[in-house]
């Protein structure tokens, strides 16, 4: 189980309501964070986790429901856990514990500091490098993006120690 932070733009597109009473992930990666942004004159989501800071952007278009949307996003985070080169049965487990997700309102602002840093540098590589902005060019640009919060580490670092055995 992890818990999903959303802003009220995420909230009126997954049309999800926030629980009153939450409780602890069970997943290494803990909470994740994600927001809806436009680039392109097209509607994206933004999934970032709070402990790496990892990146994950998905093209919402044509997904009708929440679940379309938490399917598509986890697909996305296995894709991206390949293209970091790690062995599946280490990021595996991960991924079967995020079956269930409980949706919170964000309570992070560092954290929503850092995706507002992410989705501007999504637009930037979008508009001025011509990077289609849900591709792997884009995750491989933005996962390697230090930021502050992560004490200027990159995510991918961060995502490797978390599930080293």
């Amino acid at each position: 189980m992890f818990i999903l932070h959303c802003t009220k733009k995420a909230q009126d597109r997954l049309k999800v309501k926030p629980a009153d009473a939450l409780s602890e992930p069970t997943t290494r990666f803990g909470n994740w964070y994600c927001n809806e942004f436009t680039a392109s004159r097209r509607k994206y989501m933004i999934f970032v986790n709070e402990r790496t800071l990892l990146p994950i952007v998905i093209s919402v278009k044509g997904l009708k429901t929440s679940r379309d949307i938490l399917e598509l996003f986890k697909q996305r985070l296995f894709k991206a856990f390949l293209l970091l080169q790690l062995p599946e049965e280490r990021f595996m487990p991960e991924l079967m514990e995020m079956d269930e997700v409980v949706f919170a309102k964000t309570s992070n602002r560092s954290i929503i500091g850092s995706m507002n840093d992410i989705i501007a540098q999504t637009k930037f590589s979008s508009d001025y490098h011509g990077i289609d902005v849900d591709s792997p060019a884009m995750f491989e640009t933005l996962s390697q993006i230090p930021l502050k919060a992560n004490g200027y580490k990159r995510s991918t670092e961060l995502v490797a120690e978390l599930l080293r055995p």
